[in-house]
C-alpha cells in the first residue's frame, strides 16, 4: 500500500515537471480559427508525440490545438453516468492529471463527443434501417454511411469489447453498440462541418476510434497517427495504420544505392539474430521472451513423411482488420475452414498460438487461446502446440508449411525454405514472393489441397528479397524517430509498460532539448513534403 501511494507522489512530481517542460518549449499562441485536433487519452507515450507534431503544425500553419477525447464506446459508454460527468468536468475545471498535460502544450480546451437529442430520433430510425439490411455478419464489413466506411470499425470493436471471436447479429448488445457508432458518426460528422479543422492526430485508426479519421480524410481533413514508432498519413488509398504494403519493392527502387547497400547488411543482421533466440530484437517491444528460444520441450510434431502444416494464431479479438479486408471474415471463420480442410487431408496438422506476453496482454491472452481451443475441439486431425514450444525447435523437426493471417512467421519462416501462405491478401509481406498470397477462398482451398504438388515443385525463396521487405518495413519507416534506439529507451524505463505511465516523461525529458525538438521540426517538414505515407529515415535524414 506504502509503495503504490509513494509511487504515485512520484508520478504527480514527474507530471509537474513534463507540464513546465512543455510550458517552456511550446510558446505559440495561435489567434487562427483553424484547428488542430489531437486525439486526448491516458497514454503518456502519445502525449509526448502528439504535443511535438501538433505543435510543428500549429507553427507552420497557424492552428489552434483541440484535443478530444476518443475512446467512446470501445473504452468508455458514449453515454457519461451522473458520477462520470462530474468526475469529467472537474478534471477539465481545475486541469486534473492529463487535462492539464494537454493544456500545458498548448491545448486550448478538450471535446468530448456526446448524442445530440435533436437528431437522436433520427438517428435511431437510420440505425434500425441499416440494421435490418444485415443478414450475416460479412454483412457488417459493408457498412457505409454517408459513403464512408465503417463497418470494420464497428466489426472489430464488437469482438474486442466482448471478447469473442465472431459478432452474433442477433446479440442485443450487437445492436446497441450499432446505434451508438451512428450517434458518433454524426456527431463528429457535424463538429467537422461547423468547424474548420486542417489537421487530426490520433494515436488509433481502429475500433470506434477510426470514427474521426475516416471523416477528417471524407472532407479532405489532413489526419495523422503517431506513436514512438511511427508516424502515418491515413488517407482514401489506405485507411490503415501503415505503409501500403504493396509499394515497398516500388519505393525500394527510388532509394539511394548506399542506402540500399547498408539497409540489406543491417536488416540481415538483425533478422539472424532475430532467428536466433535474441529477445528483444527489431522493435519487438512488448516481450521479453524469443519464439526462438533455443528451450527443447518434448517431441509433439510426429516423424513421419506425411507433409506438416503449422498454423500460426494471433489474438483473435485484437484488431482483427487492421490491415483491412481478410479472405475470411473474422479468425473463428478461418479456423473452422482449416479444420474442414484437415478432415480431407491426410497432412499432420499443428497449431501454435501466439507466444505469452507481458504487461496488459496477459489480460488477453487466456481469453482468445481459450476461443481457440474450443473452436479445435470439432477437429481432432490438428494438434496443438505448447505455447512455448520454440518456433527453432518446429523447424528443425521438419515442418513443411505454415499458415497464417498476416502474422511475423511470413517473413521469418522463408529463411529457412519454408513457404508461408496467408490468408489475408492485405498482409505486411504482400509486395514480395517469398509467400503465397491468395486472393480468394477459392484459391487459398486449392493451394491447401495441393501441397504435395508446392512441395515437389520447391517453392522459390529469395532470402535478399526477405532482407529487402525488413529494411522497408523497419529500418526504412523511421521507427527510431523519436529516439536513437527505441529498444534501448524500453529496457532503460524498465519494459514495454512503462511507457505509459510517467516514467516516459521522465526518459523523454532528458532525450528532448530545443536543438532535439527543432530537428524533429525539420524531420516533420520533410515527411509533409514527400509523397510517402510514413516518416522514414530519408525524411529524418538517419544513418544505419
Amino acid at each position: 500500500m506504502l509503495k503504490r501511494i509513494f509511487k504515485n507522489i512520484n508520478y504527480i512530481q514527474i507530471r509537474h515537471k513534463y507540464k513546465r517542460f512543455n510550458k517552456q518549449n511550446f510558446k505559440k499562441k495561435s489567434l487562427s480559427k483553424k484547428l488542430v485536433l489531437v486525439e486526448f487519452n491516458a497514454f503518456n507515450e502519445s502525449h509526448i508525440c502528439q504535443s511535438l507534431f501538433a505543435n510543428f503544425l500549429s507553427k507552420k500553419f497557424n492552428l489552434d490545438i483541440v484535443s478530444y477525447f476518443n475512446y467512446c464506446i470501445l473504452s468508455a459508454p458514449l453515454r457519461q453516468t451522473f458520477f462520470q460527468f462530474i468526475k469529467w468536468n472537474l478534471g477539465k475545471l481545475l486541469n486534473f492529471k492529463y487535462h492539464g498535460v494537454y493544456k500545458s502544450f498548448g491545448s486550448k480546451k478538450v471535446i468530448r463527443p456526446s448524442i445530440d437529442k435533436t437528431r437522436l430520433k433520427k438517428e435511431t430510425k437510420l440505425s434500425k434501417f441499416i440494421f435490418s439490411k444485415i443478414k450475416t455478419k460479412k454483412d457488417i464489413l459493408k457498412i457505409k454511411v454517408d459513403n464512408i466506411l465503417i463497418g470494420d470499425l464497428i466489426f472489430d470493436t464488437y469482438l474486442k469489447s466482448n471478447q469473442v471471436a465472431s459478432v452474433n447479429i442477433k446479440d442485443e448488445k450487437f445492436y446497441t453498440m450499432l446505434k451508438d457508432f451512428i450517434h458518433l458518426f454524426f456527431y463528429w460528422k457535424n463538429f467537422f462541418n461547423k468547424n474548420r479543422i486542417h489537421s487530426i492526430v490520433g494515436v488509433h485508426s481502429v475500433y470506434s476510434y477510426g470514427i474521426p479519421l475516416r471523416i477528417a480524410i471524407s472532407e479532405n481533413v489532413n489526419a495523422y497517427t503517431v506513436n514512438s514508432r511511427e508516424l502515418n498519413k491515413i488517407t482514401n488509398k489506405n485507411l490503415f495504420p501503415s505503409t501500403n504494403f504493396s509499394e515497398f519493392p516500388k519505393r525500394f527502387k527510388l532509394i539511394n544505392k548506399e542506402l540500399k547497400i547498408t539497409g540489406l547488411k543491417k536488416a540481415k543482421k538483425i533478422l539472424l539474430r532475430r532467428v536466433s533466440g535474441k529477445a528483444g530484437v527489431s522493435n519487438h517491444l512488448i516481450s521479453n521472451i524469443s519464439s526462438f528460444h533455443s528451450k527443447k520441450q518434448k517431441r509433439i510434431i510426429k516423424k513421419t513423411k506425411r507433409i506438416k502444416v503449422l498454423i500460426c494464431t494471433r489474438n483473435v479479438f485484437d484488431a482483427t482488420h487492421v490491415y483491412g479486408k481478410l479472405l475470411f471474415t473474422d479468425n473463428s471463420d478461418w479456423l473452422n475452414f482449416l479444420g474442414k480442410i484437415s478432415n480431407r487431408t491426410n497432412y499432420d496438422w499443428y497449431l501454435k498460438t501466439h507466444i505469452n506476453l507481458d504487461g496488459k496482454f496477459k489480460l488477453y491472452q487466456p481469453n482468445s487461446n481459450k476461443i481457440i481451443f474450443s473452436i479445435l475441439k470439432k477437429y481432432k486431425n490438428i494438434k496443438i502446440l505448447p505455447n512455448n514450444y520454440s518456433h527453432k525447435q518446429i523447424i528443425s523437426e521438419k515442418v513443411d508449411f505454415v499458415l497464417t493471417q498476416h502474422g511475423s512467421v511470413g517473413f521469418e519462416y522463408p529463411l529457412f525454405k519454408i513457404p508461408v501462405i496467408n490468408s489475408s491478401y492485405n498482409n505486411p509481406q504482400v509486395g514480395y514472393k517469398f509467400n503465397l498470397n491468395p486472393k480468394n477462398i477459392y484459391e487459398y482451398e486449392r493451394l491447401l489441397l495441393n501441397l504435395k504438388k508446392i512441395k515437389q515443385k520447391k517453392f522459390k525463396i529469395d532470402k535478399k528479397k526477405i532482407y529487402e521487405f525488413y529494411f522497408m518495413r523497419y529500418l526504412y519507416i523511421d521507427r527510431n524517430w523519436l529516439f536513437n534506439d527505441q529498444d534501448k529507451m524500453v529496457k532503460s524505463i524498465g519494459g514495454w509498460d512503462n511507457m505509459m505511465n510517467e516514467n516516459f516523461y521522465e526518459y523523454s525529458m532528458k532525450i528532448l532539448n530545443s536543438k532535439k525538438i527543432s530537428s524533429l521540426n525539420v524531420s516533420f517538414n520533410n515527411f509533409l513534403k514527400s509523397n510517402y505515407q510514413s516518416l522514414n529515415i530519408e525524411d529524418t535524414k538517419k544513418t544505419l
